[in-house]
């Protein structure tokens, strides 16, 4: 729990209040989160430190800065398989920490505060969450990163609300109003810190990792290793090489990954030509076969397929292809009697039109292509 005495002031007056406490304490501290940029991935590596080297190069065509100069904190990987990803410029990171260490403070956590809208509105999961906390918008989903957004965008929150059956949260901290395009807040706190502390320590991201680690957990980790250093003095022209080989070699897997999972996608949907976001397009395109779940997609077409043709065994289905929302249909069967036969079933069929692309009959038998349409579409 947070402890409830929560004071108020300059940061130079908090570093002073530290410093004079006896011992020195475990101090953690949030950055504002419009600062980082919160995201996630999804790599097939299972080791940790292989999965932190492509973690760069895995989102370098999402951002605008070079990769080079940002730092990336990694969290808990997701029962999806999914990793959530802070990326922070190192120079903004590096300034936050020296503002401790200039005082010889030990900052042991760094984290964004935009957390604070991860942990706390346990009874509404599936809602859009909102917290209000002065001229800030923090807002988040189950499974989208939280955003920081002016108080003049509420309206942008609210569509957005809309879009997913208008469930809709609100928290305001201290004497935040909800504006006028927001429901009133289900809660208020006093502080930020107080959901903060309700927010679970899984979600929350220490960018205090690599290279901006602690000075205490870095001489955790070389103090069983002082008896080899030098050993790894001799070593390191050898392992700086060695670290240039396994870089290029992760980025062309990295790459023919991208390449294969790409290659997969046109070969189930040939329409889609240009890939710009591969899990973007793959809803869209399941969402495409699914149909409104009633009367329209593949399922649908394929269903009065399955009743058109009941238990009759003459005709069978050779080739099929669904295309901008028709099923197209390559049957062959015994003769005219018996595609008359199916024909008329098919016409039956109340939910669906049945077009006769062609006919051929020859010495092997009736080839037919037809087209099914949704009659509702």
């Amino acid at each position: 729990m947070v402890d409830p005495r929560v004071h108020y002031g300059s940061l130079g007056q908090a570093l002073d209040a530290i410093e004079a406490l006896e011992p020195a304490p475990r101090v953690e501290a949030y950055i504002p989160g419009e600062n980082a940029l919160t995201t996630s991935v999804k790599l097939p590596m299972r080791q940790r430190a292989k999965l932190l080297q492509a973690i760069p190069y895995a989102l370098e065509e999402q951002l605008a800065d070079d990769v080079d100069h940002l730092h990336f904190a990694a969290g808990h990987r997701h029962a999806d398989g999914s990793m959530p990803v802070i990326a922070i410029a190192r120079d903004a990171l590096r300034a936050a920490i020296d503002v401790f260490e200039d005082r010889d403070i030990l900052v042991e956590g760094l984290y964004a505060d935009t957390a604070c809208v991860l942990g706390p509105v346990a009874e509404a999961e599936t809602a859009l969450r909102v917290v209000l906390d002065g001229e800030r918008l923090i807002v988040a989903q189950a499974g989208v990163a939280p955003v920081v957004l002016d108080n003049s965008m509420s309206a942008l929150v609210s569509e957005q609300a809309a879009a997913h059956d208008g469930d809709i949260v609100v928290i305001a901290v201290g004497d935040a109003q909800a504006p006028d395009e927001l429901p009133e807040p289900a809660r208020r706190v006093s502080d930020l810190l107080v959901l903060l502390g309700e927010t679970p320590a899984s979600e929350q991201i220490n960018l205090r990792q690599g290279d901006f680690r602690t000075a205490s957990d870095l001489e955790g980790w070389w103090r069983p290793w002082q008896a080899a250093a030098a050993l790894a003095g001799v070593l390191f022209l050898l392992g700086v090489v060695y670290q240039v080989l396994d870089r290029n070699q992760l980025r062309s897997e990295l790459i023919a990954l991208q390449d294969a999972n790409a290659a997969e996608f046109q070969a189930l949907f040939p329409s889609q030509t240009r890939i710009v976001d591969l899990g973007l397009q793959l809803d869209q395109q399941l969402d495409r076969l699914r149909g409104d779940g009633a009367s329209t997609g593949l399922l649908y077409l394929l269903d009065q397929t399955r009743q058109a043709f009941g238990d009759a065994p003459e005709f069978s289905i050779s080739e099929f292809q669904y295309r901008d929302g028709d099923l197209y249909l390559s049957l062959e069967g015994k003769d005219t009697q018996t595609w008359e036969a199916l024909q008329k079933r098919f016409q039956a069929q109340p939910g669906i039109n049945a077009d006769v692309q062609s006919a051929n009959a020859g010495t092997d038998g009736l080839k037919v292509r037809l087209k099914l349409t949704a009659a509702s579409a």
